[in-house]
């Protein structure tokens, strides 16, 4: 019996341990099917044509790049014109990590513990394997108690859309694929985005505005989500018509420790691209979020009487500036040239004939105010030789009105009363000065050139803003060009011309840039194809360098009284 009961501890003892090498090779070869799941399953969009997302790259006009921290853009196929060009403008040199993150558009993590899903698996795209950023995945599990869920990002089109794009401009950089809970507790999506790894790193969110909207709705509802982005102000996140605002949260905690603006890419809806159904439209906003500078737009000429007060009467002044509000809104400010004063009086020049008098003499309605602050021109030039149509008393009253709603001022206007023939405005630290040279009062060279000598040891930046020229021509005089350079020799940083009410030429003279004339920006000149042209400038001032760069924006002005971009 003894035996017997050796005999059997010993079976057991084998048993045992054939139980645990059979233990051990199921645990092996389960490592190995997760590894083998990792390796050869990919994920993939539902987009496979390389020839669509090759000819969206094509139409591409501009080859310039920058900086990016974070962006949005739309996840409609549709828009991929839209979303080629929103890549395509990124500096993709320090890039090795790209976050893409979008909504769950199919309550898919509704019953999930896990508010954000993410995936370890790589994607099979048209450009070759996109391969997952496993360090960072494996952090955002970890760390930020994400989901690894692979099944949710084989259906959600805010990812898979723009894994493709990302692939073809980001070849040698690695994903992280994420995909937010639907919810309005911005603060813990912020506080996710703050957690998260930055270093090397651009986020991009995958987002859509408004939805099964007329186009003036969606216009609207655009012009305060843009608004809202480029004040990067968390308390009004609700304003934003997004379809991820919590994806919107968690970028602003991804740049919180970043210093950063929101400069806008572009404003489109579906009916730009297609879409025949004018009452059930889907808009797009893309934009990136880049290192804080100081960007201020020029426009040329502004006229608000005439045709444009018929249109302004007819469909309200909001009509007229509604098609580019967007590149308005995303800069510190704008500046125009007041072609006219802003009084009570009545208009003289509406309806009237061209050719007489009365159809150049200028006013422009009060509510021109409310127009200019809701479009963030907030600096005008009335240095010209309209400002005084309706006397001295319509200049004091056009004064009182800017100076009473904040907007800034300045110009030779000839006057007595001339002592704000300049302007200095402080942007984030930097002092710049705005001039005004013209050409059609007494001594305005000379006077002009005096108070470049008055403000140069005092401002970081002096700008011109001439009204000088000969109208409806192209070509610049040679006086005309002999005076710039005399204005760039006294000190002046930049020359940005009015009057010509034509698009002229671009000069760069001792390393600083002249713009002898930018056309007409609101006016109802109708009569020529170059009158109906005219040219935004913007100026980018890094703040710690002092660097200057400059993006054009050409413009067309339609004849029914709106301001459009040219392409």
């Amino acid at each position: 019996m003894k035996r017997l009961g050796q005999f059997g501890a010993i079976a057991f003892f084998i048993l045992l341990l054939v139980a645990g090498i059979i233990v051990l090779v199921n645990k092996g070869n389960g490592n190995r099917e997760e590894k083998k799941e990792k390796s050869n399953n990919k994920l993939e969009s539902f987009y496979k044509n390389k020839f669509e997302y090759d000819d969206a790259f094509r139409k591409i006009l501009s080859d310039s790049k920058e900086q990016v921290i974070a962006g949005i853009v739309s996840h409609h196929f549709l828009a991929k014109d839209l979303i080629a060009q929103f890549f395509s403008g990124i500096d993709t040199k320090e890039v090795q990590n790209v976050y893409i993150v979008g909504p769950d558009h199919y309550e898919s993590l509704f019953s999930e513990e896990y508010d954000l899903a993410t995936s370890f698996l790589d994607w099979q795209t048209p450009y070759g394997v996109f391969h997952s950023n496993q360090p960072i995945i494996d952090h955002m599990l970890n760390n930020l108690g994400a989901g690894n869920d692979n099944t949710i990002f084989r259906n959600e089109h805010s990812v898979y859309t723009l894994i493709p794009f990302a692939k073809k401009v980001f070849p040698n950089a690695r994903v992280i694929p994420l995909v937010l809970k639907s919810s309005k507790d911005y603060q813990k999506f912020f506080n996710l985005g703050k957690k998260s790894f930055k270093d090397k790193s651009l986020l991009i969110v995958s987002t859509d505005f408004s939805h099964q909207v007329s186009e003036d709705q969606a216009i609207e509802n655009d012009i305060n989500s843009i608004k809202s982005l480029a004040s990067m102000n968390f308390d009004s996140i609700d304003t934003i018509k997004s379809d991820c605002n919590q994806c919107i949260a968690f970028l602003y905690g991804f740049i919180s420790n970043e210093s950063s603006r929101f400069r806008l890419v572009d404003n489109k809806t579906s009916s730009d691209f297609g879409s025949q159904d004018e009452q059930n439209l889907t808009s797009y906003i893309s934009g990136y979020f880049v290192p804080n500078d100081i960007r201020i737009l020029f426009g040329g000429d502004v006229m608000f009487d005439r045709y444009i007060r018929q249109v302004a009467n007819d469909k309200g002044y909001n009509f007229i500036f509604q098609e580019i509000a967007g590149h308005l809104l995303d800069k510190d400010l704008v500046v125009v040239n007041l072609e006219g004063p802003i009084t009570p009086f009545d208009s003289m020049s509406i309806r009237t004939e061209i050719g007489t008098r009365n159809n150049y003499v200028f006013t422009f309605d009060p509510d021109v105010i409310n127009t200019l602050l809701e479009y963030n021109i907030k600096v005008a030039n009335i240095g010209n030789n309209h400002v005084l149509d309706f006397g001295q008393a319509g200049l004091n009253q056009t004064k009182q009105l800017l100076s009473s709603n904040d907007i800034n001022y300045f110009g030779n206007t000839g006057m007595t009363d001339n002592s704000m023939r300049s302007s200095i405005i402080e942007l984030k630290g930097k002092k710049i000065a705005f001039v005004n040279y013209n050409q059609f009062v007494d001594k305005g060279l000379e006077t002009t050139l005096d108070d470049i000598n008055q403000l140069k040891d005092r401002t970081d930046f002096i700008i011109i803003y001439t009204h000088w020229g000969n109208e409806y021509t192209k070509s610049v005089t040679q006086p005309l060009r002999k005076a710039a350079h005399q204005l760039i020799d006294a000190g002046a940083d930049l020359i940005i011309g009015s009057h010509p009410h034509v698009v002229q030429e671009k000069e760069v003279y001792q390393e600083k840039t002249i713009y002898y004339s930018l056309g007409n920006f609101v006016f109802d000149q109708y009569f020529s194809e170059d009158t109906q042209k005219g040219l935004l400038v913007e100026l980018v001032v890094d703040i710690e360098s002092n660097e200057i760069n400059f993006h054009e924006y050409p413009i067309i002005l339609l004849q029914n009284g709106q301001t459009i971009l040219a392409n």
